[in-house]
C-alpha cells in the first residue's frame, strides 16, 4: 500500500498545488521569481495550481500574471480594497482540493498565516530566494525531541515521495546526542522505506551545532513535521536547542512543512 503510493504527492493532502501571491508585501522581482519556482514545482508534480493574488496594485505585474492562465495554471485575483483575511486561503483550499500551499517567508513570518496554515492540515512549501531547478538534495534532520523524531517517522513516506518527484537526493542528518538508541529507530525506518520505494538516502552524522552545519550546504530542501512548535513567535525559540523551533534561522533554504496528520 505504501509503495503504490510514490508519485502521488501532494495526495492524500489533497490533488492540486496553490501559490499564495500578496503583491502589496512583494517586489514585481520577487512575484516573478515566486510564479517561475511555482510553475517548475507545476511540471514536477504533473497537477493543476492555483494561482491567488492578493492585493493588486502594479496593473502591468496583473497582467503579467494573467497571462499564465490556461487550463492548467489557474490564476483567481482578489480584488478586496480591505487586508485579505488568511482565511481567504482555507475557502481556497477546501473549494480547489489543494493538497500543496506555496508561500514565500515574509508571508510564513506573519504568525496568523502559520496559524491559519496549520489549521488546514496541509503540506507548505516555504519559498526561499535560492534557485528551486537546481535543487539537488532534500534534507531530514533527526531531533533531539522524541516527540518530533516520531513526527518525522509518520511524513517520512511523503518525504520518500517528494525527493522522488522532484528527483533529489535524500540525507538524514543524525546530531549526535545521548540518546543514540532513539535516532537509530529513525534511520531503521528509513531503511526500511528505502526498501519499499527502491530509493538510497544518505545519512550524515555530526556533533556541530546543526544550524551551522547546514548554512554551509548550498541548496537544499528542508523537510519539517508541521507541527505546533513551529507557531510561537521567533523571539521565543532563540533559547531553544531544537532545529525544529530554530527554522527561521535556515531562512535562505526551501523548507516544506508537512503535517503528520492526514
Amino acid at each position: 500500500a505504501i509503495k503504490r503510493q510514490l508519485g502521488q504527492f501532494p495526495a492524500p493532502y489533497g490533488k492540486n498545488l496553490y501559490l499564495f501571491l500578496d503583491m502589496a508585501s512583494n517586489s514585481m522581482v520577487e512575484l516573478r521569481k515566486m510564479i517561475q519556482k511555482a510553475l517548475y514545482l507545476h511540471q514536477k508534480f504533473s497537477h493543476q495550481i492555483y494561482v491567488r493574488v492578493v492585493n493588486p496594485q502594479d496593473i502591468a505585474m496583473l497582467t503579467e500574471i494573467k497571462q499564465h492562465d490556461s487550463n492548467e495554471v489557474n490564476v483567481l485575483i482578489d480584488y478586496s480594497a480591505h487586508d485579505v483575511e488568511p482565511t481567504l486561503i482555507l475557502k481556497d483550499i477546501q473549494l480547489y482540493n489543494v493538497g500543496l500551499v506555496i508561500v514565500n517567508d515574509k508571508t510564513f513570518a506573519k504568525k496568523l498565516y502559520r496559524k491559519m496554515l496549520f489549521k488546514s492540515q496541509i503540506p507548505v512549501l516555504k519559498l526561499s530566494g535560492k534557485p528551486i531547478e537546481g535543487l539537488e538534495e532534500s534534507i531530514v534532520p533527526i531531533s533531539d525531541n522524541a516527540e518530533v523524531n516520531s513526527a518525522l517517522e509518520k511524513l517520512s513516506t511523503a518525504v520518500f515521495d517528494i525527493s522522488s518527484q522532484l528527483d533529489l537526493k535524500l540525507t538524514v542528518f543524525d546530531f549526535v546526542d545521548e540518546d543514540e538508541k532513539r535516532h537509530s529507530s529513525i534511520i531503521e525506518h528509513f531503511d526500511n522505506l528505502s526498501d519499499i520505494f527502491a530509493k538510497r538516502f544518505h545519512i550524515v552524522r555530526s556533533a556541530h551545532n546543526p544550524v551551522r552545519v547546514l548554512k554551509k550546504r548550498e541548496n537544499f530542501l528542508q523537510c519539517i513535521p508541521f507541527t505546533e512548535e513551529i507557531l510561537p513567535r521567533r523571539w521565543r525559540a532563540f533559547f531553544s536547542t531544537d532545529l525544529q523551533k530554530l527554522y527561521f534561522k535556515l531562512d535562505e533554504y526551501h523548507q516544506i512543512f508537512i503535517p503528520t496528520k492526514v
